[in-house]
């Protein structure tokens, strides 16, 4: 795994998470699972989601990151 890559990923879909209103994010969930858990037995709210990836922005920032 690209933990440089994961980050950006990380980044890219707090950034993208932002403008998708509350009625779309089970479409947008759906397209993007793939990305993510696709095992998870219910799918997170919106809410929920972004929680999750502050979590994971914060377990792999990328100062952290680049330095090893």
């Amino acid at each position: 795994m690209n933990n440089e890559g994961d980050s950006n990923i990380i980044q890219q879909l707090l950034i993208e998470i932002e403008s998708i209103p509350e009625e779309n994010f089970d479409a947008w969930y759906e397209k993007k699972r793939k990305i993510f858990n696709v095992g998870a037995k219910r799918k997170p709210t919106k809410q929920e989601f972004i929680k999750y990836l502050n979590y994971a922005s914060a377990i792999f920032p990328d100062d952290k990151i680049c330095n090893g």
